[in-house]
């Protein structure tokens, strides 16, 4: 738009002004500031940063031949190609949990102990808050107490395997609730009553869980000291660990690469 001399001497500040505006709140959303740490704990900032496939540079493509033309288009069609995203990636779980887990340490107060949600088993499989479970991430002291009612109109056998290797087998009769007490772990719950009905329940004591995603952090905080182990779980990615040591009044920060570079390549 061509403004006159006078309007755009007038305009040209107040945009200037609006632009810096927008700029700052920008810059805002995306630094997350989070509280210093307590002088009787610590705190662990995990952030995810997503890394594309190294040597990938674009679709490929082939060479169609038309009647009285040739043409280029990509190979890669349908949900069969989609890419990964790898800066995009949702539903990723963090996991940060004591390494001596199941020790006795006395409970920050501003932390509940706490039951777990209840897992409902319907015609539509693991259903936990009216959603159905894929993941379910879950934080508590001491051992978490699970409950599974029975919504089918037949019994219902559950197991449940431990990252442990321990496998538990229950029995629910219809319209009948099972109280479970789960370890710290990861636990993955199935059944033969529906097919393909399964839940995964991420849980930890003396630490806590989050569910994340590429390119934001998130703070672990009122960590009591000692060795911790921060466990990276992201869709169809190998899990990474890594350990860490928490002192009181200071802050740990670590980088979890979300990426398939690190993956052996294939004939190696």
């Amino acid at each position: 738009m061509d403004w006159p001399p006078g309007r755009a001497a007038m305009h040209l500040p107040a945009f200037a002004a609006v632009l810096l505006l927008l700029t700052i709140a920008h810059g805002c959303a995306t630094t997350p500031v989070f509280p210093d740490p307590r002088p009787d704990s610590g705190q662990i900032v995990v952030s995810l940063e997503g890394v594309p496939r190294e040597g990938v540079t674009g679709p490929k493509r082939e060479t169609i031949q038309a009647d009285y033309s040739s043409y280029s288009e990509s190979v890669e069609r349908g949900k069969a190609f989609e890419r990964v995203r790898y800066d995009a990636l949702e539903d990723v779980i963090v996991m940060v949990a004591r390494r001596d887990a199941g020790a006795v340490y006395p409970v920050p107060s501003s932390v509940d102990s706490r039951s777990g949600p209840e897992l409902m088993l319907s015609s539509r499989g693991f259903v936990v808050d009216g959603d159905p479970c894929v993941q379910h991430p879950h934080e508590w002291c001491g051992l978490l107490q699970f409950n599974v009612r029975n919504w089918l109109h037949e019994p219902a056998e559950l197991y449940i395997e431990g990252d442990r290797g321990e496998l538990r087998t229950v029995s629910i009769a219809p319209g009948e609730r099972a109280e479970l007490m789960l370890p710290s772990g990861v636990h993955v719950i199935t059944t033969d009553a529906i097919d393909g009905a399964t839940c995964k329940v991420f849980a930890t004591d003396q630490g806590a869980v989050r569910e994340m995603r590429a390119g934001r952090a998130e703070l672990f905080n009122l960590l009591r000291p000692g060795e911790y182990e921060i466990s990276v779980y992201a869709p169809r990615l190998p899990v990474v660990h890594q350990g860490v040591t928490v002192e009181a009044g200071k802050r740990t920060e670590f980088t979890a690469e979300l990426t398939v570079n690190h993956l052996p390549k294939a004939g190696r």
